[in-house]
């Protein structure tokens, strides 16, 4: 398992619990013996009339006593069907059933099911589960699904994909303000996120507020939260795999339009006429912050000139062709703009001031072509272009960061200038992340299983250029800060390389209960020139019809990129022979889970995890010599007779070059208890997670916990249908929040007069005190308060005008209590340490309604 004993030692009671529970070693020989009988089968496809998977749809093979259920992505396959000509009915809960008549099994061709809805009489509601009953043959762990429908009714969400999916066990944000996950201690660039087949390095809309993922037009959600099999791979944590619908096929033209108080989001679609299935569908999305809260702003005289507040628009297009005797053909392309331009204004209160112009673009397109040349094999092939730029100009003049802000309000700029209260600080960055892709992905349904193969190819161009320039004062009180990353004044980089993996994976019966999934994949990253092979292995084992044992085990590796720069928000120099030795970073993966169906609406899951991170990549320290003074007389700390004369002492700094010189653990358990609404009875749905966690980093012998080690999280998510047109739904978090540094005390600062270090006074010949974080080893030793907060959500449908009319009302943190994101430290006139308490999200109600016509 690589623990490192000389550094890891001993194994605390509750990891040595959880280690011994899972399965460290599962010998499986893969050999199969005679010929079997070659079967045929019956393969198709369910989706409902805007081309949306139907998870869950009943299909039955009326002369036969054979039967599937459509999984997530709505496919289905009735398997060891004798010869013959037969009637296939599909139905589910609120759509027309449909029989199709005349199915021969083994025909290439998968049948493409699509149902119409049909209005529900009063007295029912809508099924609703955050996911449909799995196969017990499915080997994967730590598979968490999400419908978009949830993602739309989901209390407190915005109607985002990412801000969902932090109400499952394992996945955290960082903030109210951020859409990255936080998944069982790992950190944003540690997931791979997919779109369509293509990889997505920024997937954030709104500076990390929202996604791009539009909800209108996605049809599958799946986040595999470690584990995950080998097609997946240069990550070491979490898989998020999203799928986009086709346009719908019933008609030429369809329109949804989704509004509230601040964005728009208009979807429309119809059918081509091309091949039997060919459809388009074309959405487009806007925020209006600059619209409503630039004028307001304005108005009240706190920015100057042309202000454009943070904003965003994106496109989307995707266009189906086919089926043409097997082949399909998919077109995919996204555009977006981010942008914020602001300049402080002369009627501001707070002493900085300054001017901040960004822009960043993301752009997407791709060609999928997928060939299916009998009912048993399908190859999918995916060319794809991706290209992230932006650039950023900050100019302004900063108040001290040692200072209390509320004691320099309405004080004229000049004036704290002339008193060296404020340090100027500009900012200048110019960025192109581009990358080509070809992946090809190879598929083959035999009698024992599935089994896959595939390889990938990618070109990827970093550019990256920025220049900063601060007052050497302000660089010296940001370095002395153990947390602060590396200054680095100014770089331009510019890099090409590749990327290159194959893999195969077989997934096999053994008997009746025991399936197993082993896996290899081979990896290649040329900007260190490095080759990795990941061994994987996953089974499930069914102990009855409604329980089921899933474990898995795996080696995974993340290489250096500037792909990856977006989520790690800490910079490295890749130029010159930074990269001379580099290796990849590493994690193993240890992971055991039981669920079982008490009935046919609850659903327990228990789960346990370990992961070993090795390699880790960080900025290199160096040791440096500053100069100190000690406090002699506490009474009086801005007196400077009351500090010593400086001296020397040797200190730790960081650099941008990246080095193997961190390694990490993080480990918990998992619970989970969902209910489904099955029948008119049911108005009640929705889920309770619990997780327990660890995660720590180690460095040069100090334990520090991650940014985002929480201990205690719980999520509780119900909704309630109160009648056939109204829906409420609540939503409730929980966590224990994460740690952080607090100061041990306050300390002289140090300048040099005429080449000599002595205490730096201000204008009345006071010395002049920083906050004091002390060394490493005081990193993350404390907790913010405990993190609670409660959505709330009312959703009433209607038909009128012809339309399917939603109104909706939305309420972020009902009860408005303060959950803190950080604190800010500063020095009282009194020398004394002062905190200011940084709040996120108060009390947000909005209101909006969407229209299908």
């Amino acid at each position: 398992m690589g623990f490192h004993e000389n550094e890891k030692g001993n194994i605390t009671g509750e990891r040595s619990i959880l280690v011994t529970c899972l399965p460290l070693l599962l010998v499986v020989v893969v050999l199969s013996t005679g010929n079997a009988q070659e079967r045929k089968s019956i393969e198709g496809v369910v989706l409902n009339e805007r081309n949306e998977p139907l998870a869950g749809a009943n299909v039955v093979l009326l002369q036969t006593g054979l039967g599937a259920v459509a999984g997530e992505d709505g496919k289905f396959a009735i398997r060891f069907v004798p010869k013959g000509s037969y009637t296939l009915k599909v139905s589910m809960v609120g759509y027309e059933s449909r029989e199709i008549r005349n199915v021969v099994p083994g025909e290439a061709k998968a049948l493409r099911i699509v149902l119409r809805e049909e209005p529900i009489p009063t007295g029912t509601v809508e099924v609703t589960s955050r996911r449909t009953a799995r196969s017990q043959s499915d080997t994967r762990t730590s598979v968490q699904a999400m419908k978009p429908r949830e993602v739309k009714n989901l209390p407190g969400a915005a109607e985002d994909v990412l801000r969902s999916l932090q109400a499952l066990p394992g996945v955290l944000s960082p903030n109210d303000f951020s859409s990255q996950l936080i998944v069982r201690g790992s950190g944003p660039d540690q997931n791979l996120i997919l779109m369509d087949e293509v990889e997505i390095f920024n997937p954030y809309r709104l500076y990390g507020v929202v996604s791009m993922f539009n909800p209108e037009t996605v049809s599958e959600i799946s986040l595999i939260t470690g584990g995950f099999p080998a097609k997946y791979g240069d990550r070491l944590s979490a898989v998020l795999d999203v799928k986009n619908r086709e346009g719908a096929v019933d008609a030429n033209f369809h329109a949804n339009l989704n509004t509230s108080l601040t964005n728009a989001n208009l979807v429309l679609e119809g059918r081509t006429g091309i091949g039997d299935q060919g459809a388009w569908l074309f959405s487009s999305r806007r925020t209006y912050y600059d619209l409503i809260i630039g004028p307001i702003v304005k108005n009240l005289k706190l920015v100057d000139g042309d202000v454009s507040f943070p904003n965003f628009t994106d496109v989307q297009a995707r266009l189906s062709f086919g089926p043409f005797e097997g082949h399909k053909f998919f077109v995919n392309a996204v555009a977006s703009r981010d942008g914020v331009d602001i300049v402080s204004g002369a009627g501001r209160t707070n002493p900085d001031s300054v001017t901040v112009f960004n822009t960043t673009y993301n752009y997407t397109s791709s060609l999928t072509w997928n060939w299916v040349p009998s009912s048993s094999q399908l190859n999918s092939v995916t060319l794809s272009w991706y290209r992230n730029d932006g650039r950023t100009v900050f100019e302004g003049w900063v108040l001290d960061p040692a200072l209390n802000r509320d004691e320099f309000k309405d004080i004229q700029n000049d004036s704290l200038k002339a008193l060296i209260k404020l340090f100027n600080l500009n900012f200048y960055s110019d960025f192109s992340i581009q990358k080509f892709s070809l992946k090809d992905n190879y598929s083959l349904s035999h009698a024992w299983g599935l089994f896959e193969t595939g390889f990938g190819v990618e070109w990827i161009t970093g550019d990256l250029f920025f220049k900063l320039d601060m007052d050497d004062e302000l660089k010296a009180l940001i370095q002395s800060n153990p947390r602060h990353s590396a200054i680095v004044d100014q770089t331009k980089q510019v890099q090409n390389y590749a990327k290159l993996y194959t893999y195969v994976q077989n997934r096999f019966a053994i008997g009746e209960r025991l399936h197993v999934l082993p896996g290899l994949r081979l990896d290649y990253y040329g900007l260190i020139d490095r080759i990795v092979v990941s061994p994987r292995l996953q089974f499930s084992y069914a102990l009855g019809p409604l329980t089921t044992i899933r474990s898995s085990w795996g080696a995974y590796y993340q290489s250096p990129g500037y792909e990856k720069l977006v989520d790690q928000r800490q910079f490295f120099d890749f130029t010159g022979g930074n990269l001379n030795g580099l290796r990849p970073e590493k994690a193993i993966h240890y992971i055991l889970g039981i669920d079982r169906w008490l009935d046919e609406k609850w659903l327990v899951n228990v789960e346990g995890y370990y992961k070993d991170f090795t390699d880790l990549i960080v900025q290199q320290k160096y040791t440096t010599r500053t100069w100190e003074a000690s406090l002699t007389n506490r009474s009086d700390p801005h007196n400077p007779s009351s500090w010593t004369a400086p001296y020397q002492v040797e200190r730790d700094s960081l650099t941008a070059v990246p080095v193997n010189g961190s390694w990490g653990e993080a480990y918990g358990l998992e619970f989970t208890l969902e209910k489904r609404n099955k029948s008119v009875d049911d108005r009640l749905s929705g889920w309770v997670t619990y997780a327990l966690a660890w995660a720590q980093r180690y460095r040069d012998g100090a334990v520090i916990p991650f940014n985002y080690d929480q201990r205690h999280t719980v999520n509780i998510v119900m909704n309630y249908s109160v009648n056939d047109w109204l829906t409420l739904g609540a939503y409730w978090r929980f966590g224990t929040n994460f740690p952080y540094t607090e100061p041990v005390g306050v300390r002289a600062r140090i300048v040099r007069q005429d080449g000599t270090p002595t205490i730096a006074t201000d204008f009345a010949g006071k010395a002049i005190l920083d906050v004091d974080y002390g060394n490493e080893s005081n990193i993350n030793q404390e907790r913010l308060p405990l993190y609670h907060r409660l959505d709330f959500r009312a959703t009433a449908r209607t038909l009128f005008w012809g339309m399917r009319w939603e109104f909706y009302l939305d309420i972020i943190n009902v009860y408005n209590h303060k959950n803190i994101i950080q604190y800010q430290f500063f020095v009282q006139s009194d020398g004394s340490l002062g905190r200011r308490d940084i709040g996120m999200f108060p009390i947000v109600p909005t209101i909006g309604f969407s229209a299908r016509f």
